[in-house]
């Protein structure tokens, strides 16, 4: 695989849209004023198109939607209850391209499993774009009404040793091209957060036909009192999914076509020190080839605190929901349960997180499978020492039904992110994670390992380069489960 060849699809699918882009970066003056009056102007979209979990919020109340646990559906796919306060449509549908996604059944990438922590103040050393002091490598947006507008093109070259994630690995090469827009309001107290991305892709070895992946999302939050909080969210996804998922394997079928949508919508209330959430969700899964695996599924849950400090908040949680299968007397149809007890702390300065433990339970329709109840503990951390380091940890536990001969799969993973500022212009990461899979009723136990080390270095506000290198691997006491891919991608981002 020549470079060559590697960059001769990038630049077709980029020709269109990068003269375009570049008359926009010269013609700024809009966001330049909004930056030199001083006004608090929101981040621009998260900067990887790999996926990224457990993002810092900026919302102030601890006991906002943005810092309770996320919900889990009845297939144990977590997603959040409210929507971020800062764009972050980066790293949705373009990002999961090549990595396991978990639980696994069916993988619903429209709502990104993340694990929310309690938010940040204002990080130290840090500063907020559009301030006098704003770091002169982050993009200003351009202005747009009430609006600032955030566009990026990226241009990426991927080479791997294993393209499918398979147990006998084929070697190829992917030029992709993504297209991003994130919206962000500037109004006084609501805010209203718009995002859509487009991602071309095309194979040089082997030779498959291209790939196109389209998500999009709208996040609303309104301030109704002073202790009340709605916030609405929308999700929409459609991509190919992974051909390594287990239960696609079971199925017998072929990779298809995934589209997903997502509802969410939660109401948080302060009393003085008690605090008080309710939430639901709605989400909505179809496949193109294999309409039998089409299903929805509803989530309700709330949360009751108590401020026992400014520091200290314990909770009880409670979430129930209800996964139906479009096809009639599906033995994949059920309900699930988790009630959980905990604590979260928060310094907003440096140290934010929550720990939690409790039951979970998944009641299958069909009395004959049996209930299948664990015990479980999590826990969520993001820590920033000092300007320069961002850490984030995290421990998720879910239980859902399956497509295998397990009756549920019960997976516990426990996750770390680190970035490191080495520069103004550059910095440095690492996204790792490590699950078990217990497939429940089978005997079948997994152990997946995903770890991604990235470099992105900034010219300047509106030009970068992105590098970065990965590995993935499953070890399963299945035969012919097994894989390990190596992974290595150089991009340049334009943006503005």
């Amino acid at each position: 695989m020549t470079s060559t060849s590697l960059t001769r699809p990038i630049l077709a699918g980029a020709s269109v849209v990068i003269l375009p882009l570049m008359v926009m970066l010269s013609t700024g003056a809009d966001a330049q004023e909004v930056e030199q009056s001083g006004a608090q102007v929101p981040q621009s979209a998260n900067s990887s198109l790999w996926p990224q979990t457990g993002q810092q919020s900026v919302q102030q109340s601890l006991f906002s939607a943005s810092s309770t646990p996320p919900l889990r559906s009845a297939d144990g796919i977590v997603s959040n209850a409210a929507p971020q306060s800062a764009p972050t449509t980066t790293g949705s549908i373009a990002a999961t391209r090549g990595r396991v996604t978990y639980p696994i059944q069916p993988a619903s990438r429209a709502l990104p499993q993340q694990r929310p922590v309690p938010p940040f103040e204002k990080q130290q050393g840090k500063t907020v774009r559009g301030s006098r002091d704003s770091d002169a490598y982050d993009a200003v947006g351009v202005k747009a009404g009430s609006f600032l507008l955030y566009p990026s093109l990226t241009l990426f070259a991927e080479g791997t040793d294993n393209i499918d994630n398979a147990a006998v690995g084929t070697k190829g090469g992917i030029g992709r091209v993504a297209l991003e827009v994130t919206a962000q309001s500037l109004w006084q107290r609501h805010a209203l957060t718009l995002g859509a991305m487009g991602v071309f892709e095309s194979y040089q070895s082997p030779n498959r036909k291209p790939d196109n992946e389209l998500s999009a999302n709208a996040d609303l939050t309104l301030d109704l009192a002073d202790q009340t909080k709605l916030a609405l969210g929308a999700r929409m996804e459609r991509s190919k999914e992974e051909a390594n998922n287990p239960d696609l394997a079971a199925s017998g079928g072929t990779a298809s076509i995934e589209t997903a949508y997502g509802l969410t919508a939660s109401l948080d209330q302060g009393a003085g020190p008690l605090k008080l959430q309710l939430r639901g969700a709605f989400d909505r899964e179809r496949f193109d080839e294999d309409a039998s695996r089409d299903y929805r599924s509803y989530k309700a849950g709330g949360r009751v605190g108590y401020q026992v400090t400014d520091q200290i908040l314990p909770f009880v949680d409670v979430e129930v929901a209800r996964k139906r299968y479009d096809q009639r007397d599906s033995s994949l149809d059920g309900y699930s349960l988790r009630g959980a007890v905990g604590v979260a702390v928060t310094d907003r300065e440096k140290l934010s997180g929550e720990v939690s433990g409790g039951v979970m339970l998944w009641d299958p329709d069909r009395a004959s499978l049996g209930r299948d109840t664990i015990l479980f503990a999590d826990a969520s951390v993001n820590w920033s020492p000092n300007a320069l380091w961002t850490l984030k940890g995290g421990l998720e536990t879910s239980l859902t039904s399956s497509s295998t001969a397990a009756t549920s799969v019960a997976t516990r993973t426990l996750s770390l992110e680190a970035d490191y500022a080495a520069r103004r212009n550059l910095t440095l990461s690492l996204d790792s994670s490590l699950s078990h899979e217990d497939y429940r009723g089978s005997g079948r136990k997994d152990w997946v390992f995903d770890a991604t080390f990235g470099a992105e270095y900034a010219f300047n506000r509106s030009v970068q380069l992105i590098a970065r290198v990965g590995r993935e691997q499953r070890n399963s006491n299945e035969a012919g489960a097994d894989f390990s891919a190596n992974k290595i991608e150089v991009g340049l981002r334009l943006r503005h």
